[in-house]
């Protein structure tokens, strides 16, 4: 096959090479690279395909794209369907395997695509054996065989193709398989993660079951597990690979890969060791660099044993902070400057009123835009916690500390340790507006939606109020504690620019047992029963309520990014609106 596509190309122009597998543009890549080394005068050779990672193969298409000069040898790219949609590429000479004839069209798309060859532009079928046609269906792949053995020396521009269209398959044979219920979408939407600290597996309602990926990255440590502080990846080094792929690869016992896993040393994060049968499709996963699996040129290969180079995502904005752990959020992180509580929330509310303004056409009703409206205004008041404030004065002078401590904070250059991990201030504030504010609507529909919408603005807490894995209890027995909020923790006065006027208050996590519970004086409706009732609500139900968590959460990013944009352009923080923690 590699001498038949060398004999068709021509200097000067371009060979286009379509198969249907990434291992099959591999191979023939290499042995068209092997019959070309001794060449002095050699077209350039390239390959594309679905596993590289973003930032090669970025660098790759713009190779693909770039203009071919008439007195050159020419170039000669295999490549795999990435290349069938979204690419403007045109060749002299196609080559194509064999596929559906949907993909065939296509790629035929892709020979002459301008008229820029007035003649002698060709393109070659490949046939493929009877187990050969993964990842297609072989009655589709019979179906176009047909057809192209009926095209034999014909004319295949759009014009001819339209000739052949009335017998060509109008559909193709209906997959079977997994049918997501109505009971399997409602669990969809809930992200609390099970006993075990897991979350729920989605594999199954994935269609393309043979190509489900994992993605991968590298880097580069001394002996033993990865160091906690690992950068962690940017999006242009995230290689998709399938999961079978991947579990092949770590069969090997020397090598090794790891998921970083937020729950681990009480909520503060760590890396944990996958075995090949643990792997899921979704996950993010861990490879040394030294162990190889991924080359620049050809992409993800097992076989490969040269070391990796990590990528630079030195110019991401993740590349200055450690792995997530379960209380972090890294798209509201602190800035490089302190933000008063009073101040993050109104900037949330600007945001918020911004993004209502825009949609203003949805007519969301006045009952979502006043929850959304409430719910910005109560949403980081759990971060007057002293859970939550402590850490900030930590590294601070005795002087300063004293300063800081007549304000509450939502944000600071640096965070010290906290003494409970995970800690979800959103829990905190999401317990408090039910006692203070809404603790005589015990049956208030609109008081749950606050509620909810306060708790899920992180996506850590939805439907259920749960003590995670290895998570620190307290000192007293019998003393109800979930994701670092212990039973009567007590959160000071809290006011904001006349929209908050919260009273110091000891919060009760009754609401975590089943059926009515007792806060006070007031009967308490649990938590999972409120949100169910949210989740099975005609007026809300569960893409309501994701869109209304989105619009709150996306004002919180927003916010954040204002704040940490105008510290780094040089702007003091300062303590304008700071009221005093009693």
């Amino acid at each position: 096959m590699a001498r038949g596509v060398l004999d068709a190309h021509r200097p000067g122009t371009r060979t286009l090479v379509v198969v249907n597998t990434v291992e099959r543009a591999q191979r023939l890549h290499a042995e068209l690279r092997r019959l070309l080394s001794p060449r002095k005068q050699a077209p350039e050779l390239g390959l594309i395909h679905s596993r590289f990672r973003p930032q090669e193969r970025m660098r790759l298409q713009q190779w693909l794209l770039s203009d071919v000069a008439a007195e050159t040898p020419g170039r000669i790219v295999v490549a795999t369907q990435v290349i069938e949609a979204g690419v403007d590429v045109s060749a002299a000479t196609l080559f194509t395997e064999v596929a559906p004839w949907s993909s065939i069209v296509q790629r035929l798309g892709r020979c002459n695509r301008y008229g820029e060859v007035q003649e002698g532009a060709r393109v070659f079928w490949i046939d493929v054996g009877e187990k050969e046609t993964a990842p297609y269906e072989s009655e589709a792949i019979d179906e176009a065989r047909r057809l192209l053995a009926s095209l034999e020396g014909a004319d295949v521009s759009p014009a001819s193709l339209e000739r052949v269209a009335s017998s060509a398959p109008t559909h193709e044979r209906p997959i079977m398989a997994h049918v997501v219920r109505r009971r399997d979408l409602l669990g969809l939407f809930d992200t609390t993660p099970d006993l075990s600290g897991q979350h729920l597996d989605v594999s199954r309602f994935i269609r393309e079951g043979a190509d489900l990926d994992v993605l991968v990255y590298w880097r580069s440590w001394g002996e033993g597990d990865p160091p906690t502080a690992l950068r962690p990846p940017s999006k242009q080094e995230l290689c998709p690979v399938p999961v079978q792929e991947v579990r092949r690869f770590v069969e090997d016992p020397r090598r090794a890969a790891w998921l970083w896993d937020p729950l681990a040393r009480a909520g503060a994060g760590g890396w944990v060791r996958v075995r090949p049968n643990e792997l899921r499709p979704g996950y993010v996963v861990l490879l040394r660099a030294s162990d190889g699996g991924y080359s620049s040129e050809t992409g993800w290969a097992r076989d490969v044993r040269s070391a990796v180079p990590v990528a630079d995502n030195q110019a991401s904005s993740q590349a200055d902070r450690p792995q997530d752990s379960h209380d972090d959020d890294h798209y509201t992180t602190a800035p490089e400057r302190w933000v008063t509580l009073e101040t993050h929330t109104l900037d949330v509310m600007t945001e918020l009123e911004r993004s209502l303004a825009r949609l203003v056409d949805l007519d969301l009703g006045m009952d979502a835009v006043q929850a959304l409206r409430q719910a910005a205004a109560h949403h980081d008041v759990g971060k007057s916690h002293p859970e939550f404030q402590a850490p900030m004065m930590e590294a601070l002078p005795d002087g300063e500390q004293a300063l800081r401590r007549r304000c509450l904070w939502a944000k600071a250059p640096r965070l010290g340790n906290r003494s409970r991990r995970p800690f979800r201030h959103e829990l905190a504030s999401a317990l408090a507006f039910l006692q203070a504010v809404a603790n005589d609507s015990a049956e208030d529909e609109q008081a749950d939606l606050v509620a909810f919408l306060i708790a899920g603005h992180h996506g850590k807490v939805r439907l259920a109020i749960r003590s995670l894995p290895a998570e620190k209890p307290p000192d007293r027995e019998g003393v109800r504690f979930a994701q670092g909020i212990w039973d009567g923790d007590v959160l000071p006065r809290v006011t904001i620019d006349g929209l908050v006027q919260l009273p110091a208050l000891a919060l009760s996590l009754s609401l975590m047992e089943l059926g009515l519970s007792e806060a006070g004086s007031a009967a308490f409706r649990s938590w999972s029963d409120r949100m169910l009732a949210l989740r099975d609500s005609p007026r809300w139900g569960p893409f309501r309520l994701g869109f209304l968590e989105a619009l709150l959460r996306a004002a919180d990013v927003r916010a954040s990014m204002r704040e940490k944009a105008s510290s780094q352009e040089g702007k003091e923080g300062g303590e304008e609106g700071c009221h005093a923690s009693s």
